[in-house]
């Protein structure tokens, strides 16, 4: 009992009028909505030539300690994980555009990390954000969404990419694009419902309809005796 009151005294539940249950489901409600970086952050970054495995435990053990820091140290709900946006341009641009293997593409993140940190300290970062016009900041938050939208793209198999640019159009009628398709459109009715969770049920019932495809499965290696060879 002096756990739980100290858990609902340290995270203020009173003044944020909130509760455990309220809580337990939106931080299970987030983390499936994230989880896709998981899987996306590999394959985007194994375009650069990067060990997917490597990537794989670098996002969870990323995401996972940003997330607890903001968590139990800042006491904000944000959960914090690597900007797909970032990746895509170091793959997609630094790395087959412009030439730079992903060791040095990953040296100048290291350094631009170190700079925006010391940015921070000083809160110049905060008066250059402040700085930056509401109507170019709702702009930027667009381009993000469409850019986003372009890898889901071309993840999918829809739109062909030749470095950077667009190639053309891919398959149309494909068990990705399927669940593309299914996704979104499943995303697009609930909410014109109004039904609460649309994107978390919509990720849910998604996640079903590629299981159903058996998208993601591993199939078993070939294996070839040689004992009567």
């Amino acid at each position: 009992m002096r756990l739980t009151n100290s858990i609902v005294n340290y995270f203020e539940f009173s003044k944020h009028k909130t509760n455990y249950r309220t809580e337990i489901i939106a931080g299970a409600s987030t983390f499936l909505a994230l989880a896709y970086i998981f899987v996306v952050n590999p394959s985007i970054l194994g375009e650069a030539g990067i060990n997917k495995s490597a990537v794989l435990f670098a996002t969870i053990v990323a995401s996972g300690l940003a997330t607890l820091l903001m968590g139990l140290w800042a006491k904000k709900p944000f959960v914090l994980a690597p900007g797909m946006e970032m990746n895509s341009y170091v793959a997609f641009f630094v790395v087959l555009v412009l030439g730079f293997t992903w060791q040095e593409a990953l040296g100048a993140v290291f350094w631009s990390g170190i700079i925006f940190f010391v940015l921070t300290l000083t809160e110049f970062r905060k008066k250059i954000i402040n700085s930056i016009p509401d109507k170019m900041k709702s702009g930027l938050a667009l381009s993000v969404g469409v850019f986003l939208m372009l890898i889901a793209l071309k993840l999918a198999g829809i739109l062909l990419y030749e470095g950077v640019s667009i190639k053309g159009v891919g398959v149309l009628l494909s068990p990705m694009a399927y669940v593309f398709y299914f996704g979104l459109f499943a995303v697009l009715i609930l909410r014109k419902f109004k039904i609460p969770g649309a994107i978390l049920i919509g990720i849910i019932l998604t996640s079903i309809f590629a299981h159903f495809l058996r998208l993601g499965e591993v199939k078993e290696p070939v294996r070839i005796s040689t004992r009567n060879v």
